[in-house]
């Protein structure tokens, strides 16, 4: 009603009270979502009273400690103590004491826990038979099934109704399905329950196997899919996002064309998932004159990660017509403001051997603009500049340091090994490696590491220089650059290189309990983005150790100008590398990995990892359900408003103020 334009002063102050008083209540609305709800300021006492003592024991990894808290009175404190136990190294004795106490209690807890650990014949036939038989009732055992179950189990599972009739097991037949090959009736069978199933959660756990690999999906053409796409259509396009997904991934082009007539340009606007899957179809087959309507309606999407996948798709060819380059060029290319979108069209020009000298001016002002994207800027420019100009460029973001140094060093490698160049460039080269030694920049060290590697370009006399950096390292207490020279001399001179020693993993990081009782059971952490605000519900009684972590760094200002390093289409949107900005860098502490019961749903937020207990500061945001992730990383925290910014997320983009809620 505020739109509407009048001379009458009364009715503009009666609109701006309005106005004022749908603020105000949309701001106590807002509130209330936090404050209001009772469960926001809750607090447990045994974070303080119990947490302290169990935390200390998931720190040292000690077996006996941690089965101590996993018959607590207060399921957090056994929920915590039973979700360690699933990343505690274990002798043989200690696996034999945790697989009794869990045959035993039967607790969704003890399943969770068993499940990550390597299961002999036996233990496994036990815990079969015993589900067989009913004497095991409960059905997180098929957590068990889920990561070391076979066919036998899968068939088990569908015959006995188990998998139709609980999502446990329903995804332990769907994680089977990922790695053991079915008979084909099976599968069909399989696929045919699923789409009539009534359960959303059932059907796509059933399916995610189909979706995730290859493995099972049925030949395409045959009787049986011709039969499976009636049956999709008869199921309804549009109606279930992953079904959808799934059936394009064993259709592929043919399941393009089936999405494309069925939903108009709008509804595919909706499903970001679903058309990065339609994207990456395009990439089956040539493009022919039926696919051209559906590959523009898909390079007009508003998502850019759709266009980008489209012209990643369409770059695996090095045939496509004159004429589509061009339409790509006028409708995309001249067109856009995105600078990935950009690069990505020019790759598939030089694939194709189509002009791309008239962009240089904008490939300039991208490039000089956007470093994340550095790698594929290069690929542009190892087209366009002589070789001389070519190998100053790399030199000049090598000395440059941070991610652009990493991306230039890699290219570096490529460069050096065309034919005659080594020869061409050594003394310059040596130059340039001794330079980055000395800087000890440990984005351009980690760059040059295949440089080192590589026996072609650098012969024996390459040890000397890398030994005496390495000692210079550990003199002056550069343990991270220690440990990537250190890694290079270790495989390419294992006779000669004696390491020295030195601790190189960081120590963890106990929680502060006394703050996390203060935060209460649902703190919120707010990410003020170049795409717009993500807000995130934390579970620090879930996750102390990196709550605790992200509370303390986000309190410093730590991931304040910290870019998203690292975004996979349909997958993660990843940032946090405040240290070294490249993808590679973190604090000077390690947290353990905290698994949780709850599958990586859209939304939910994990911490990055390169193995068990290795997290830091880096953290990801998922797209999609992945539930391969399920207890192999930290689950902390669920978005509860931005999943339109989280699509938008793009590499490059920046994190411009992070906060903690309660302050």
């Amino acid at each position: 009603m505020c739109k509407k334009r009048t001379s009458d002063s009364k009715f503009n102050l009666i609109c701006l009270k309005y106005r004022t008083i749908f603020s105000l209540f949309l701001g106590v609305l807002f509130l209330s979502s936090c404050s209001g709800d009772p469960d926001y300021l809750q607090r447990y006492e045994v974070v303080i009273t119990d947490y302290p003592d169990l935390l200390q024991h998931v720190s040292d990894r000690n077996f006996s400690g941690i089965m101590e808290f996993v018959d607590h009175e207060e399921p957090q404190v056994s929920s915590l103590a039973w979700r360690a136990l699933a990343k505690t190294d274990l002798d043989d004795s200690e696996l034999k004491l945790l697989f009794d106490r869990v045959i035993r209690s039967d607790q969704k807890g003890g399943w969770f826990a068993l499940s990550f650990h390597d299961l002999n014949d036996d233990h496994l036939a036990q815990v079969r038979e015993a589900f067989q038989t009913g004497e095991i009732q409960s059905e997180e055992v098929c957590e068990v099934f889920f990561r070391l179950g076979n066919r036998a189990d899968a068939e088990f599972l569908m015959n006995s109704d188990h998998a139709l009739e609980s999502i446990h097991c329903a995804k332990a037949v769907g994680g089977i399905l990922a790695r053991e090959e079915m008979p084909q009736s099976f599968s069909m069978d399989l696929i045919r329950s699923a789409l009539d199933h009534n359960s959303s959660i059932i059907r796509r756990n059933l399916l995610y196997g189909y979706y995730r690999a290859a493995l099972n999906r049925p030949e395409v053409p045959s009787n049986s899919t011709a039969e499976l796409m009636n049956k999709w259509v008869e199921f309804g396009v549009g109606q279930d996002e992953f079904v959808d997904m799934t059936m394009v991934r064993i259709f592929g082009n043919e399941g393009l064309h089936v999405v494309m007539d069925s939903l108009s340009d709008q509804e595919l606007n909706s499903m970001t998932g679903l058309s990065v899957d339609l994207s990456i179809a395009v990439g089956e087959r040539v493009p022919r004159s039926d696919d051209v309507e559906p590959i523009f309606r898909l390079l007009d999407h508003k998502n850019n990660h759709v266009v980008v996948q489209t012209l990643a798709s369409l770059a695996q060819f090095d045939r496509l017509t004159p004429q589509f380059l061009e339409q790509i060029e006028k409708e995309v290319t001249q067109t856009t403001r995105d600078a990935e979108i950009f690069v990505t069209s020019l790759n598939l020009f030089l694939r194709n051997g189509y002009r791309v000298s008239p962009h240089r001016v904008r490939l300039d002002h991208f490039a000089q603009n956007n470093p994340y994207l550095t790698d594929r800027f290069l690929v542009v420019y190892s087209a366009l500049d002589s070789d001389q100009e070519y190998y100053e460029r790399l030199a000049s973001l090598i000395q440059k340091g941070g991610i652009e140094a990493l991306h230039a060093g890699r290219m570096l490698t490529t460069f050096l090994q065309r034919p005659g160049m080594m020869n061409r460039y050594r003394e310059e080269v040596d130059e340039l490696l001794a330079l980055v030694l000395s800087e000890s920049n440990r984005s351009a060290l980690d760059g040059l590491t295949q440089i080192f590697l590589d026996e072609e370009l650098f012969e024996d006399h390459v040890f000397t220089h890398l030994q005496d950096a390495y000692n210079s390292y550990v003199e002056t207490g550069s343990t991270e650059q220690a440990q990537i020279v250190g890694t290079v001399l270790e495989e390419r001179f294992p006779d000669r290189f004696v390491p020295a020693d030195i601790e190189f993993d960081e120590p963890f990081r106990l929680p502060d309990t006394n703050r996390l009782y203060e935060m209460g059971t649902r703190p919120f952490w707010e990410l003020k983005t170049e795409k717009g605000t993500l807000v995130v519900r934390l579970n620090p009684i879930e996750a102390p150790f990196t709550v605790s972590s992200i509370d303390s760094l986000t309190r410093s200002g730590a991931y304040d100008g910290v870019v998203f390093h690292r975004v996979v289409r349909n997958f993660v949107a990843q940032g946090g590398d405040f240290d070294r900005r490249d993808g590679f860098g973190g604090p000077d502490y390690r947290i353990p990995t905290e698994p949780s019961y709850e599958t990586f749903e859209r939304g939910m937020a994990g911490i990055a990892s390169s193995g068990t207990d290795t997290e830091g500061s880096q953290f990801f945001f998922m797209h999609r359900w992945a539930p391969h992730l399920d207890g192999h990383y930290t689950n902390f925290g669920q978005i509860t408003r931005g999943l339109d910014v989280l699509d938008k997320l793009q590499v490059g983009d920046k994190i411009i103020e992070a906060r903690i809620y309660p302050e």
